[in-house]
């Protein structure tokens, strides 16, 4: 259960968003997408790509990221722009993952003031995609299922995306 101090630094973090109502969603929607059962009692793996909502947080960064590199959008020189877009691409989809991969001195500033055990509860907050996946795996803890996790990096190719060489 969260205690008051440490949901006041979450609402001034900007971290709390309205996981009730996402996972009551996000039911509904998996909710017809069940794994198929073979003759062996076998699970097929299935893949979704779910959207996920981003936390104040990641959204501060990600306005904040688009509005310090502005000047690198707007510019008309394909030339001297094209890695710096790249780059700003890069920023931004990593702060769509977790902004500490952008930021990682907002970690302490953030945390500071929380017991020590309080900080994972914290850090999964300021991700959109950690904090539906801690909704989705309390829900499977409470159903007894079993769940397994595969990660697999895609690597893309900036050039090959964009036709620009």
């Amino acid at each position: 259960m969260l205690q008051g101090s440490q949901i006041n630094n979450e609402k001034e973090a900007g971290l709390i968003t309205n996981s009730i109502n996402s996972v009551t969603q996000l039911k509904e929607r998996l909710s017809s997408h069940n794994p198929y059962r073979g003759k062996s009692d076998s699970v097929r793996f299935v893949e979704y790509w779910v959207p996920v909502q981003i936390s104040n947080l990641q959204l501060e960064q990600y306005c904040s990221i688009l509005l310090s590199n502005a000047s690198i959008l707007r510019s008309s020189s394909k030339v001297d722009s094209i890695e710096a877009v790249r780059d700003v691409l890069i920023l931004t989809r990593k702060c769509c993952s977790h902004p500490y991969l952008v930021g990682p001195e907002l970690q302490p500033s953030l945390n500071k003031g929380l017991e020590p055990s309080q900080y994972l509860d914290f850090d999964l907050k300021a991700s959109g995609k950690l904090q539906l996946l801690d909704s989705m795996l309390e829900e499977l803890r409470k159903s007894d299922l079993r769940v397994s996790f595969f990660f697999r990096h895609i690597h893309i190719n900036w050039h090959e995306n964009t036709g620009m060489k």
